[in-house]
């Protein structure tokens, strides 16, 4: 089955929205959170922000991780540049049944 007209606007909004972040020089929070953005469009967004020094706090509750955006969250945070001090991942199913002190990315990977 194809993908709908509206899962297409939000691919092509996402992609604008990265190339925006890619080259941003000042953000310091993305909150994306209550979005319920799918895996992919996910992953392009956080690729996007992969090496910004200046970010320090990123909202991602009630996105839709998977495969891919967990990829990406893993680059972000493990890039010698990350300065992230707040992460936040409430209310994500596969996320919470996990301690703080047992959450490893390669889990999902």
């Amino acid at each position: 089955e194809p993908p709908s007209d509206e899962f297409m606007v939000c691919q092509n909004a996402a992609v604008h929205l990265a190339a925006g972040l890619s080259h941003n020089k000042k953000l310091e929070l993305l909150s994306l959170k209550n979005t319920y953005l799918d895996d992919l469009t996910l992953s392009i967004l956080l690729e996007s922000i992969r090496g910004n020094v200046t970010l320090h706090t990123l909202q991602l509750s009630f996105c839709d991780f998977g495969p891919y955006s967990m990829h990406s969250l893993q680059r972000v945070l493990s890039h010698p540049n990350c300065r992230l001090q707040e992460l936040e991942l409430s209310n994500h199913v596969a996320i919470s049944r996990m301690s703080h002190r047992s959450f490893d990315m390669s889990n999902f990977i």
